[in-house]
């Protein structure tokens, strides 16, 4: 009688890290709050400052101001837990950037109701990066995931 190869069982191996991006064309930024991340040459970094806290927002060249293809905030505190329990987005979908070497998630869903903004798709990430809790948020219907990939692959401690 013959036997039957034995079959080995699947191990859990972890995913390859993503390929290095050359980051030599693209500007960078050092926060007074000790992280960095860089972004496209194309666009325009602004600070800019809301009832809250202040925010980066970056805008393509040429674009109206009001424009923004990209925001990042970062807080002193933050609990991703908490903050994933409290985001208002019909369907939202979560996914884990633990492939990315970074803790914390990325959301993707629609603004509810039908007023101003209501069905807009939003695309956001939340990671803790050395106790910060920082947004990485791509608004609207403009958001360009190929670069918003790559601008939250670059965020390091300085």
């Amino acid at each position: 009688m013959n036997a039957l190869p034995s079959e080995t069982p699947p191990t859990n191996t972890p995913e390859p890290p993503p390929p290095a991006f050359d980051y030599s064309d693209w500007k960078g930024y050092n926060a007074p709050e000790g992280y960095f991340f860089n972004f496209p040459a194309r666009f325009n970094m602004e600070i800019r400052q809301s009832e809250a806290d202040d925010f980066i927002v970056l805008v393509a060249e040429g674009s109206p101001p009001n424009e923004t293809s990209f925001i990042v905030n970062a807080f002193e505190q933050g609990n991703l837990k908490k903050v994933r329990d409290n985001i208002n987005l019909d369907n939202p979908v979560y996914t884990d950037i633990s492939p990315y070497g970074m803790v914390g998630f990325t959301v993707e869903g629609t603004v509810p109701g039908e007023g101003f903004g209501g069905g807009s798709v939003v695309y956001e990430a939340y990671f803790d990066l050395g106790g910060l809790l920082i947004r990485l948020d791509c608004p609207w219907n403009f958001c360009d995931r190929q670069e918003f990939d790559l601008i939250l692959r670059s965020f390091k401690l300085n």
